[in-house]
């Protein structure tokens, strides 16, 4: 299905295993993402000040995103509550608290390229917290490129 497309993946540990030099040496972290209702948010504001706040419709806004390496700790939420209030976010209800798993590099920097020997396919990962933001337009500036 992906033949004759170009293709980047940034999805973190959903990267597929591949074998090849520049792809080894990513470890896994976690990010956290705190899910709300809100139904004074604006669904056309997209907040973006340290973290960020995405409203993704029905009232349901998405405020992250944390980067630990470790266990879940209350104090993730805690500030994930105190980041949304401090951008001005207002909320009725608390809908969950979600976890990804992210890839980074052992120097913390991004990690772009072609995937040796699949033609038409490159990675892109380890853009820390505001990946949510940052991939999908590097990775359409990049097919198109």
């Amino acid at each position: 299905a992906l033949a004759g497309r170009t293709v980047i993946w940034c999805v973190g540990a959903g990267l597929p295993r591949f074998d090849g030099p520049g792809l080894q040496g990513l470890s896994r972290a976690a990010g956290d993402i705190l899910v709300v209702t809100s139904s004074s948010h604006d669904p056309n504001l997209l907040l973006n000040r340290r973290r960020w706040a995405v409203p993704c419709g029905a009232g349901v806004v998405r405020v992250g995103a944390s980067f630990r390496v470790g266990g879940l700790s209350p104090a993730v939420a805690d500030g994930l509550r105190q980041d949304a209030a401090a951008m001005g976010l207002r909320w009725e209800r608390e809908v969950g608290l979600e976890t990804g798993v992210r890839l980074t590099t052992a120097d913390r920097r991004p990690l772009a390229g072609w995937i040796p020997g699949i033609a038409g396919q490159g990675v892109l990962v380890g853009l820390g917290s505001k990946a949510a933001l940052q991939a999908p337009g590097a990775a359409r500036a990049w097919a198109r490129h």
